[in-house]
């Protein structure tokens, strides 16, 4: 019961985020929450989009710690191995992990964009990269997906076309529901101002 939705722009090396606000109860109501499903963290260098559950969403927020990225590891293998890794770990810590004994762990799912690239993690800790420079989860994705596609030759901006999906799954979905979050994270500037600050560290 919810829409997340993930657009790169290649051209600006910046990655979108955005997500409704609807939250699906065991008594069967939908209500809307403040605690957005979209946030920015860790030195501004992770942005991500979650559904399937809030309490993953606290987890990834406040507690996951994302490991140091070896300077020679591929980001894909970073994301894959040492990211996944880690998150397995903070899942068993905080008690969201697994489905009992002898059965396969399972996560949550989510989006997360890291480096100028835009990444989905699976309840099975698959990490996938779509070919197509956006993607949707939850319940209103394939709306979403269909707006998505339908606007990415025109000239709208990423921001309006993310706000479109969303209204879009709103629009077709029971379980999707307004206010829309929508943030970016450009990591070329990300990377700007890392380099600017170690000169200014130097020269002063």
């Amino acid at each position: 019961m919810t829409c997340v939705v993930g657009l790169i722009d290649n051209e600006s090396g910046t990655v979108y985020m955005g997500g409704d606000s609807a939250a699906y109860y065991s008594d069967g109501t939908i209500r809307c929450r403040a605690d957005p499903k979209v946030f920015i963290k860790t030195n501004n260098k992770f942005i991500y989009g979650f559904c399937s559950s809030f309490r993953m969403g606290d987890i990834l927020k406040h507690y996951f710690v994302e490991p140091e990225h070896p300077q020679d590891m591929p980001i894909d293998d970073y994301m894959r191995v040492t990211y996944i890794d880690a998150l397995q770990v903070a899942f068993k810590q905080k008690g969201f992990h697994g489905t009992g004994k002898n059965q396969p762990d399972q996560g949550g799912n989510f989006a997360v964009g890291y480096a100028g690239k835009l990444f989905t993690v699976e309840s099975d800790f698959q990490v996938a990269e779509s070919l197509e420079p956006h993607t949707a989860l939850g319940s209103g994705a394939r709306e979403a997906m269909g707006s998505l596609f339908s606007t990415q030759k025109t000239k709208m901006s990423s921001e309006a076309r993310i706000l479109l999906a969303l209204e879009s799954a709103e629009k077709y979905t029971s379980g999707v529901r307004a206010p829309f979050t929508i943030k970016s994270l450009n990591w070329a500037e990300k990377r700007l101002s890392v380099i600017d600050e170690i000169i200014t560290f130097i020269e002063g």
